[in-house]
């Protein structure tokens, strides 16, 4: 990656592939596009007349942008594309561009992907017969009420493999569609999956089964959960606390829709402090790009407990924060913690080592760890309580 530009941020400056590079007229071909910063809202577009989203029930499927993938160490985006291929497509080099209506940047590259004639395009991998491991799944969390896209990723997956959710007000609104070398998880295969989940479907952990055509299945536990649909408050965000452990949260700067469906997630920067000992309350700041009024936060692995509703501010800059107070329970678990921030839309970013707690510490500067309780490792869901006021002059 040291050959590429230099980076320009927000421009989508560089495609460096297109995979398979190869697809024949008339066929559906499942493209993986890589290059640097793609948008949440990137579109693309082909040089061939009639080149574009596959169709299902006459509605074109969704395509899928992964950030920072970790198949290129982070340094790169991708884009999964289900592309259709006309009967009629000359054959030869076909260019492609990305766009993002939000930042108004593209780029067109030319020579990654080649139509050619029938029985010349890329041998068909069926995958695995016997599928060995359900991974993981992204985004984790899916909103109640909304459509979602879920990316599944493990081991055996197969081109006719079938994905369940235990769930059952998780509906299905397409074909999934199985990608048997994951471009974004590398060593594993994928399935992407298109489903509605019900405006009162129950809340909480979602198991995933895949099954494939010999019968063999395997499921993963507690991939996704389902969160409640977004809500806002009308409180004034003040703790009226007299505690000196913790400050009294001013009102909101914010002063637009919530909640607000239309802002894309789209970087989760910071969480300040980053570590608390157990057995201690504090204010804390979730710092962000593309947060939204009525969005829920997630800290995973128990023992904390919000002590006020939460605030929203925006800075000159248009970044969010979240502020709150918090205690951490003296048998809280110790350790890392992933700490995910999901908007009223769905769309989500995370930090997956974004905030620690520690041990109390003792005398000589020394700590020790507490005795756990037998706790279940279960996510603390902060549902964020917007507030719709101006702050006081």
């Amino acid at each position: 990656y040291d050959d590429l530009p230099p980076r320009v941020p927000g421009q989508i400056d560089v495609i460096t592939e297109a995979s398979p590079s190869l697809g024949e007229p008339g066929a559906q071909v499942n493209i993986w596009i890589a290059g640097r910063d793609f948008a949440n809202d990137a579109q693309v577009k082909f040089s061939i007349a009639g080149m574009g989203a596959a169709y299902y029930n006459n509605a074109p499927i969704p395509h899928q942008v992964v950030k920072k993938t970790l198949s290129s160490n982070k340094n790169l985006d991708g884009i999964l594309y289900y592309a259709r291929i006309p009967d009629d497509a000359p054959l030869g080099a076909v260019s492609i561009t990305v766009s993002s209506p939000s930042s108004g940047s593209s780029k067109t590259q030319d020579g990654l992907f080649s139509i050619v004639p029938r029985g010349q395009g890329m041998p068909i991998d069926m995958g695995e017969d016997t599928v060995s491991e359900v991974t993981g799944a992204s985004p984790a969390f899916v909103r109640a009420g909304l459509n979602s896209a879920v990316w599944v990723w493990g081991l055996g997956f197969n081109l006719e493999s079938q994905l369940e959710y235990s769930n059952p007000s998780i509906k299905k609104t397409a074909n999934a569609r199985v990608v048997v070398e994951s471009q974004s998880n590398l060593g594993y295969s994928g399935i992407q999956s298109f489903i509605n989940i019900l405006p009162n479907a129950p809340t909480g952990p979602v198991d995933l089964t895949v099954i494939n055509p010999n019968g063999s299945s395997k499921t993963g536990v507690g991939l996704v959960q389902v969160i409640a649909p977004a809500t806002s408050s009308n409180t004034n965000g003040g703790t009226g606390t007299e505690d000196p452990e913790i400050e009294v949260i001013e009102d909101s700067n914010y002063n637009g829709d919530c909640p607000d469906f239309e802002t894309v997630a789209e970087e989760l920067m910071a969480v300040t402090p980053k570590a608390l000992q157990a057995g201690t309350k504090a204010t804390i700041t979730i710092k962000g790009v593309g947060f939204a009024c009525g969005a829920s936060v997630m800290i995973s692995g128990g023992g904390l407990v919000a002590l006020s509703d939460s605030v929203f501010f925006v800075d000159e800059n248009g970044e969010g924060y979240f502020k709150w107070n918090i205690e951490v329970k003296e048998n809280a678990m110790l350790g890392k913690r992933k700490v995910t921030v999901v908007n009223p839309n769905g769309t989500s970013v995370f930090l997956e080592d974004g905030f620690e707690v520690q041990g109390i510490a003792v005398s000589g500067c020394q700590s020790h760890d507490l005795p756990l309780s037998m706790a279940l490792s279960f996510s603390l869901i902060l549902m964020i309580l917007m507030i719709m006021r101006r702050r006081s002059i």
